[in-house]
């Protein structure tokens, strides 16, 4: 039996010829998501402070973003396996553009605003660009999942992490335009980019092909053979959410770097980390051939590598080394735990299997900095020990599976 939407949609096969343009098009919303949320992880701290926000105002915006990603990533993908996901995305994305331009006026409004409105409206627009962003990754991931043969899948979920890497490139960047032109003005770019994706959709996204929909047994049974990269994915976010907050604090307790140094270094240290993963990205895109078990373990044992350098760095110049080769292990890992969890899934669940990853990611994200600072008050070595033990829960994870190269 076809979904609902499966008679609406006139193409059921996309063309050789067109799948590079529709693969920018499946991965341009995500893109445009990345960009305004790393953006506003970082920007919109110094920007409510001027304000008059209270840090804790700030907090329970950024975090209404991550708890909206929780609920309705899984609601988006479910969603993808009955209707037209091609319907959805353009539904999806002028709400990603209109979001990020209604905080441009919210914050060129601000003079007129009291900071308690000013708050709420934030509140409800970091909410409501989460809320439809996260249709993005599970749309994303159904369409890549789509538009590749098995021997592909890791490079085509090599792409859609490039779209995520460069978005966060790309919102970085914005960064450090806000400090001369403001931060509505990023918002306003934002959205801009938002309305050229959503051009892009509309031109050049196919519809869905036709897919049957499963009975409840046996979709069950799909989810339950994703459930060790759901758990790599999650372990994987807590281990990364849990160093990256820390890092300034080991310049200054460990190197003993004032502010100012610590700041900087920090940067230069994370940015090398965003440039290695990109990096990684880009060669798991470009090969074709991949086999996500070998490439799981690989990026383990980098990451591993890593966190270890970290714990013995004695210099900054080792701390960045250290941050450079966790960046390209775990830019390793993303598209083969997303290749793998879309051969062992099958083709019914792909959406839904996409959406129970983005929430598993965010809810790693929540739970990282948290844990991380907690187990940092004990101990400055705490969380990265921590974080190594993660990392070999992945590792062992990742042969739960040995058969993941061969579609379920």
């Amino acid at each position: 039996m076809h979904s609902t939407d499966a008679r609406d949609d006139p193409s059921p096969q996309v063309e050789a010829r067109n799948r590079g343009t529709a693969f920018l098009a499946a991965v341009a919303g995500l893109f445009v998501y990345t960009s305004a949320t790393s953006f506003l992880s970082v920007g919109l701290g110094p920007a409510g402070r001027r304000l008059g926000m209270a840090d804790i105002e700030v907090g329970a915006i950024l975090s209404s973003g991550t708890l909206a990603g929780i609920l309705f990533a899984p609601i988006w993908g479910l969603a993808a396996e009955r209707f037209s996901r091609r319907r959805l995305m353009l539904l999806a994305v002028p709400f990603i553009a209109l979001s990020s331009a209604s905080m441009a006026l919210a914050f060129c409004s601000s003079t007129a605003l009291t900071v308690g409105a000013l708050f709420h409206a934030l509140l409800a627009l970091r909410f409501l660009l989460a809320a439809f962003g996260a249709a993005t990754v599970p749309l994303a991931q159904s369409f890549v999942a789509t538009f590749t043969e098995e021997r592909r899948r890791v490079s085509g979920m090599g792409l859609m992490s490039v779209a995520i890497s460069s978005g966060t490139v790309i919102g970085s960047a914005l960064l450090w335009a806000a400090a001369t032109t403001g931060i509505a003005a990023s918002l306003l770019v934002i959205a801009a980019m938002g309305a050229g994706a959503l051009i892009v959709v509309y031109g050049f996204l196919p519809y869905s092909i036709p897919r049957t929909v499963p009975t409840s047994t046996k979709r069950a049974a799909q989810i339950v053979t994703v459930l060790p990269y759901l758990g790599i994915t999650f372990v994987g976010f807590v281990a990364y959410s849990m160093v990256v907050p820390l890092i300034g604090l080991r310049l200054i307790d460990r190197f003993g770097l004032n502010s100012d140094a610590a700041l900087g270094m920090s940067g230069l240290a994370l940015t090398c980390a965003s440039l290695t993963l990109l990096l990684a990205h880009v060669g798991v895109a470009a090969r074709p051939g991949w086999r996500a078990p070998s490439l799981l373990r690989v990026g383990s044992l980098g990451a591993l590598g890593g966190l270890t350098m970290l714990v013995v760095a004695t210099n900054v110049v080792l701390l960045v080394a250290a941050m450079a080769t966790v960046g390209l292990s775990l830019g390793l890992v993303g598209p083969a735990n997303l290749g793998a969890m879309s051969l062992a899934s099958g083709k019914d669940v792909q959406g839904k299997v996409g959406g129970l990853n983005a929430a598993a990611r965010g809810l790693g994200i929540s739970v990282g900095p948290i844990t991380g600072t907690a187990l940092y008050e004990v101990n400055q070595d705490l969380p990265l020990i921590a974080a190594m033990a993660l990392i070999c829960v992945a590792f062992g994870l990742s042969f739960l599976r040995p058969d993941a190269t061969a579609h379920a």
